[in-house]
């Protein structure tokens, strides 16, 4: 049976491969009925009461605002599944449910099949923001800083290509990086030292398709707290190394499953995704699994690894 489809599209995703037009028809083609509505509209957040599935088509950005509407949404709103149509240059939501297949294919699979989909939340003082991705402290943080200083150049590219220039500018920033002092709390788990880089992740990727947590499940509330540690530069700098030279690698380092997380650190900055913030240097930041989860669609074929039920 045909259900009431709103597509929060981004019109500036996918370097045109698929345009809303194209999208809309893939849907309704299906028995569906397909309202489309831009991200970059004014008031594109007030959802249709009609709405039974939402859909989105972008990258992770478009992606993580979608779900934001999902998870803030009014208790009286109904739980929308959302099927994820992944149109930017990384992917990492996408690719970690099994969503990166063709376009095609991916909307007739909706309804087939479901995954959960946990978010975290991140507090320090009276700030508070949501997590789709990651969280954490040290090289990555700085590594987003570079970017905002040094803005790579708007041209056109091939997708690995820009995947690659990532990985280097990460390299670069790490080959400088100074480790930094932490404290770690989180469930059953306590530590002190110094370290180049602390990741709250909720899924396996970051940044440019960066498999730092290749066993994180977006769908079992738990956060996978990714540690390198001071005398560990030359493992994280070696895995970047065959990042740029094409190899599809994961991180191998510790790994900390936990509901809560609190890192304490005179560090000056903290980013959630791909946004920094600065600390007050005294209360720590804590970051917990929501346990609410809603659901997003996912290919009938994906092996039930994450979450599925």
């Amino acid at each position: 049976m045909g259900k009431n489809v709103l597509l929060l599209y981004n019109p500036g995703a996918g370097h045109g491969e698929h345009d809303e037009k194209e999208l809309k028809q893939a849907i309704e083609a299906e028995g569906h009925h397909c309202e489309v509505r831009s991200v970059k509209e004014k008031g594109w957040e007030n959802i249709p009461k009609k709405t039974e599935w939402l859909a989105v088509a972008g990258g992770d950005g478009t992606v993580r605002k979608a779900m934001r509407l999902i998870q803030e949404k009014d208790a009286n709103d109904p739980d929308w599944p959302l099927g994820i149509i992944s149109l930017g240059t990384a992917n990492n939501i996408a690719r970690s449910v099994g969503c990166d297949i063709p376009v095609m294919d991916l909307i007739k699979s909706w309804g087939a099949k479901s995954t959960r989909f946990n978010t975290g939340k991140v507090k320090h003082g009276e700030f508070e923001s949501l997590v789709f991705e990651a969280a954490g402290f040290g090289v990555f943080t700085e590594h987003i800083l570079d970017m905002k200083r040094n803005p790579p150049k708007s041209e056109e590219k091939p997708l690995e290509e820009k995947l690659r220039d990532g990985c280097i500018a990460l390299l670069k920033v790490l080959k400088k990086f100074e480790p930094r002092h932490y404290r770690i709390e989180s469930d059953g788990f306590r530590r002190e030292g110094d370290y180049l880089l602390l990741l709250a992740m909720n899924i396996p990727m970051i940044g440019p398709n960066l498999l730092f947590a290749p066993q994180a499940d977006p769908g079992d509330s738990l956060l996978d707290l990714v540690t390198v540690g001071a005398d560990e530069r030359d493992k994280l700098q070696e895995y970047l190394e065959r990042k740029i030279d094409g190899e599809q690698a994961a991180l191998q380092t510790e790994t900390v499953r936990a509901k809560k997380i609190v890192i304490y650190s005179s560090d000056k900055r903290f980013h959630v995704e791909d946004k920094l913030y600065e600390t007050d240097g005294v209360a720590g930041v804590e970051i917990r699994v929501n346990t609410d989860p809603f659901h997003v669609f996912v290919p009938a074929n994906e092996p039930d690894q994450l979450g599925q039920r």
